[in-house]
């Protein structure tokens, strides 16, 4: 009887440690998981502006580079048409300005952008500086047309917001202002009489925004 109990005895500790075993493999898949999770974001990131962007003649690239869990430094330039201001656009729209816009506008600059959430992903505050070069022409109605040719060295910030698709893609949009000197040339051609060339240097204010669909690669 004695061995009886004790062949049972085993039997039983062998058969609570069998059961044991399951649990400790889910807690360790539980404990790996959020490590997964917590994995660095990507390094590099590629971009460029909308479609409906390159239909007005507005071409845009950005190049980032990830160098913190929430800071990326991004390299910009931009080629688009003279519109105006907003201001300006907004009148037109409403039929209040007669006003044309010419001429094609060169930009480049560097910014840094903090991510408070996570690289790539959230709500996003960029702060940086740019080059614009401006080959633009403004005709009034009924006034002489204004050519200018100047450079501009500006500072801007910018706030938006970036959705991170599938840790491989994103899309960023932000807005905000840049102010900056501008130095050139104001070159007037009135219907009648002598063109003026006149020099510049003044400060501007302008409104900016991006739409940028990108990829993100690298470790």
């Amino acid at each position: 009887m004695r061995i009886v109990l004790a062949v049972v005895g085993v039997l039983g500790s062998l058969s609570v440690h069998a059961r044991a075993e399951p649990a400790t493999v889910a807690g360790a898949a539980a404990t790996s998981a959020p490590a997964a999770a917590e994995a660095a974001p990507a390094r590099f990131g590629l971009a460029v502006n909308g479609p409906l962007g390159w239909a007005i003649g507005s071409f845009g690239g950005s190049a980032y580079v990830r160098v913190g869990e929430h800071l990326a430094v991004r390299g910009n330039v931009a080629m688009y048409r003279n519109t105006g201001s907003a201001g300006e656009i907004f009148a037109a729209l409403n039929g209040n300005d007669g006003t044309g816009y010419g001429g094609n506008i060169f930009d480049a600059g560097i910014a840094a952008v903090w991510y408070p959430r996570r690289v790539w992903d959230g709500p996003l505050l960029e702060v940086g500086a740019l080059r614009r070069d401006r080959d633009t022409n403004v005709w009034p109605e009924f006034e002489e047309t204004t050519f200018t040719q100047s450079t501009e060295y500006a500072g801007r910030a910018l706030v938006g917001w970036s959705w991170l698709i599938h840790q491989r893609a994103f899309v960023a949009i932000a807005a905000g202002m840049s102010v900056g000197r501008e130095s050139g040339e104001d070159t007037t051609t009135p219907d009648r009489g002598t063109m003026t060339t006149t020099p510049v240097h003044r400060t501007r204010r302008d409104f900016e925004s991006y739409i940028r669909i990108g990829l993100v690669f690298g470790d």
